[in-house]
């Protein structure tokens, strides 16, 4: 069920054209963007970690904010499916590493470093 509600969102995302001027949740790390959110505090209280974060692995700032857009997006069905469906931590970076796999091949990001 939240692989098919994330496929939506990936979709509608990746054909966004500019227009995007918030950089939520995306860092610097050296030459490499990244992306890192606070998980809720239900979830920090059951034992999750309280950031995930993941390499976008992009030197490009109009790759870091598409990919960051899609990756906050999935976040969010990801974190609800933590709290309701019982998904672990580790579950949930792979559901959303492989998201970011999708939408970098989609849009060709990867750095090369």
């Amino acid at each position: 069920m939240v692989q098919h509600w994330m496929t939506g969102i990936s979709d509608r995302l990746l054909s966004m054209e500019g227009g995007m001027t918030a950089m939520n949740h995306v860092f610097r790390r050296g030459a490499v963007y990244t992306w890192r959110r606070r998980l809720p505090r239900t979830l920090v209280r059951r034992g999750a970690p309280v950031v995930m974060q993941l390499s976008l692995q992009t030197c490009g700032l109009p790759a870091a904010r598409r990919l960051a857009a899609i990756v906050t997006a999935q976040s969010e069905a990801v974190f609800w499916a933590m709290e309701h469906e019982n998904l672990s931590p580790e579950e949930a970076r792979h559901l959303l590493e492989h998201s970011l796999r999708d939408a970098q091949a989609q849009i060709g990001a990867v750095a090369h470093i």
